[in-house]
């Protein structure tokens, strides 16, 4: 193959770039075929268009304790997009699981030779 994106310089990079875009291309003609044995049509992009408009929020809620309450709420899908979500079979989750940050957060800049994780130290 004569194909090589030109930001990258070494080659196991050029492979792996090379990779996803094979992988892209699979996982969009899969779509194209369910789409079309649903009777949906074969257009992607507008399946994709149609999924932006579903959003994910973060709610928190006060309690009278003084603790808050994290929930992860979906946006109702919009008609369009319930109707491919019916075709293919798929419902759209009312909340997702809240998931605590896995990173600490950090109040000041690192130092030179601090150790950003406890768990790392030697």
């Amino acid at each position: 193959m004569g194909l090589r994106p030109v930001w990258h310089h070494f080659e196991e990079r050029v492979q792996a770039h090379i990779f996803i875009c094979f992988l892209s291309l699979i996982l969009q003609k899969t779509l194209e075929q369910g789409l079309a044995s649903r009777g949906l049509g074969k257009s992607t992009r507008k399946v994709m268009e149609e999924l932006r408009g579903l959003k994910s929020m973060d709610v928190i809620v006060p309690t009278t304790d003084g603790t808050e309450l994290k929930m992860k709420v979906i946006s109702e899908p919009d008609p369009a997009l319930k109707i491919i979500l019916d075709r293919l079979g798929l419902k759209c989750p009312k909340r997702l699981k809240f998931h605590s940050n896995v990173v600490e957060k950090i109040t000041t800049p690192p130092s030179k030779n601090q150790i950003l994780n406890p768990l790392l130290t030697p």
